[in-house]
């Protein structure tokens, strides 16, 4: 491990050894990430050193090297990233030990701090192996017309109007905006398609705005006729609905019909989901189809399982946290976890072991999914692999 880092100064190799810690910990900063990225590009040889200083296998190479070391220079500087850490130790000593622990590992300096200033552990914490970490989604999304024409909206710029046919839509400071007057816009139907790893927002033509989430479809015509305006969603959408008593609402789904007169609401309705999630936050919703029906009011959420049993209870904060771009899960499995990992950042989920963990975090979406996992794996014996788009669990 030594000769890896004759090149570089005390002051370089501090600087690069902050990056990496901060890395594996989850907690680097955008700054810090930016500039691990750009010293990762600079060289083939700063790439092999990541991996290198990454590998779980070089756990003895990386000892042996701090042993070699015990720099005052990197010890203060281990010091001061870890004061934080260092305060709440008393309350979360077994967590903060294996971050710290960790991020020692790693970069091979200031280890015996740790040793020193908290009991060591029976079963020190395994290093992920992550090779091309995936980066969080993106505002994109595809508009297929009613002619089949696909748009790519990301790539359109603000301001932009298009017209097809009498339809004429536009984008409005990242807002689409839909508006028709003619004949052939009643039995149009566009398709707005988010892909794994997107978002958007669109306004509808009644003024009604939708927010959609990742691997989400929404299919609606550019001008609601005057008696009833109808949507059909596949995946998960918040709907700010105007109020109209003279035209209701109708959100379609695989599972049933969502129908309001004006009302705020999220809809979660992926296909691959065992659960159907209506939530209202504002105004009363009604939900229907073959076998069910039932109607509840602001602040309650309805789930409905496959078998159409429905359960009720308060408005829940994690049915709201992606529209703020969090994660928050509570007491969930890791196979909830999974598929919005699977969704947001478009990955491929293995699972090498039965892991039976229940998971309780609230985090940022935008991050790098390696900085969520460890958060996750600071609380459980969960362990994994990235690489390239594939996630691997195990125990």
């Amino acid at each position: 491990m030594k000769e890896y880092f004759t090149k570089y100064t005390d002051a370089e190799a501090s600087r690069i050894a902050g990056f990496v810690a901060g890395y594996i910990r989850g907690d680097i900063s955008s700054a810090d990430h930016s500039a691990l990225d750009k010293w990762l590009s600079t060289a083939k040889e700063n790439i092999r050193l990541f991996e290198k200083l990454t590998d779980n296998r070089n756990r003895e190479a990386s000892m042996q090297w701090m042993r070699e070391v015990n720099s005052d220079f990197r010890l203060r500087e281990l010091q001061d990233k870890l004061k934080l850490e260092q305060a709440h130790r008393r309350k979360k000593r077994l967590t903060l030990f294996k971050n710290a622990m960790s991020a020692c590992f790693v970069i091979g300096v200031g280890m015996f701090f740790y040793f020193y200033a908290a009991p060591p552990s029976n079963e020190p914490p395994t290093l992920p192996f992550i090779k091309n970490d995936i980066v969080p989604g993106i505002e994109q999304a595809v508009l297929t017309l009613n002619n089949g024409r696909k748009i790519e909206l990301d790539s359109i710029r603000t301001g932009k109007y298009t017209k097809e046919k009498g339809i004429r839509f536009f984008l409005e400071t990242d807002n689409w905006k839909f508006r028709s007057h003619a004949v052939a816009a009643l039995t149009a139907q566009h398709i707005i398609t988010v892909p794994p790893r997107g978002k958007y927002q669109l306004e509808l033509s009644d003024g009604s705005k939708v927010w959609l989430n990742a691997d989400s479809e929404i299919r609606f015509p550019p001008i609601f006729p005057p008696d009833k305006r109808v949507v059909e969603l596949s995946g998960e959408a918040y709907f700010e609905i105007g109020t109209n008593s003279n035209s209701p609402f109708l959100i379609r789904t695989a599972r049933g019909t969502v129908e309001t007169k004006g009302a705020t609401i999220n809809v979660n309705a992926y296909p691959n989901d065992p659960l159907l999630y209506i939530t209202s936050f504002v105004g009363s919703v009604s939900f229907a189809n073959s076998r069910i029906k039932f109607q509840f009011g602001q602040n309650h959420e309805v789930s409905i399982l496959e078998n159409d049993t429905v359960k009720s209870r308060r408005v829940q904060l994690a049915n709201l946290a992606w529209m703020h771009d969090e994660f928050l899960f509570e007491n969930d499995s890791l196979e909830v976890i999974a598929r919005e990992l699977e969704r947001w950042y478009g990955a491929k989920i293995i699972y090498a072991d039965r892991i039976n963990d229940r998971f309780t975090i609230r985090t940022s979406r935008n991050q790098r999914v390696s900085q969520l996992l460890i958060s996750l794996q600071a609380t459980s014996k969960l362990q994994f692999e990235i690489d390239n788009n594939t996630i691997t669990f195990r125990n």
